[in-house]
């Protein structure tokens, strides 16, 4: 697969990514949506890797001729994991993977993102735990979480997984907002607990604290532990 590709921490090494400052801004891919999609992953084949955007900057990982941008924690498809660590904060921080997903725990070690103080972050698919453990945390007044649009092929709506085959949690408190909209997409939703050995929590606490899905009515602790 061909992808403008940022690595932090891999194989059994120790890394940071510190992007941080109003008039900062990031981008990987191509802004005309024929080249190469941005794509960062953080801790592979057993490094210790963290992510850190903060104080009004921003990173657009830009979708490519065949995939969206994207972001993974601890791990690929195709290779394990290590420790990874996601803090998005400030106001006017904000995270895009343009048209594509974030995985937090992708595959073997352990993983953390956590969102505060006004952050946002922005995707079509959002993961926490898939094969790796994983706590997602959006915490505070004005941060908020945008799953929009449609996959597709096969077309399917923005979409929000809570351990799929692994542990995980979810946790929106002290006023923090999450929104889901189809677009047009079949099956807009989230879902907690897939497939054997999928263990997971969402928990939404604290006054103003919001989860809302516009396009369907696709809610589903299944499949798995809740």
């Amino acid at each position: 697969t061909a992808e403008v590709l940022l690595e932090v921490g891999d194989a059994t090494a120790d890394g940071a990514l510190i992007v941080e400052g109003q008039d900062t801004m990031v981008t990987l891919g191509s802004d005309t949506g024929t080249g190469d999609n941005g794509f960062v992953r953080v801790a592979e084949e057993g490094g210790i890797g963290s992510f850190v955007l903060r104080d009004g900057a921003q990173m657009h990982l830009l979708a490519g001729e065949e995939f969206g941008g994207g972001m993974q924690l601890s791990g690929g498809s195709d290779r394990d994991g290590g420790m990874a660590s996601a803090d998005i904060t400030g106001d006017g921080t904000l995270l895009v993977a343009d048209a594509g997903s974030i995985t937090v725990g992708r595959n073997v070690g352990s993983s953390t993102f956590t969102v505060s103080d006004g952050a946002d972050v922005e995707a079509l698919f959002f993961t926490s735990g898939r094969d790796g453990t994983a706590a997602t945390i959006f915490e505070g007044e004005g941060t908020t979480l945008t799953l929009a649009g449609a996959q597709v092929t096969p077309e399917f709506g923005a979409f929000l997984t809570v351990a799929r085959n692994s542990e995980g949690s979810f946790l929106v408190s002290d006023g923090a907002d999450v929104t889901i909209t189809g677009d047009g997409g079949d099956f807009p939703g989230f879902q907690v607990g897939r497939n054997d050995g999928g263990v997971g929590t969402l928990t939404v606490t604290g006054a103003g604290s919001t989860i809302t899905i516009d396009g369907a009515d696709n809610v589903d602790v299944n499949g798995g532990e809740t």
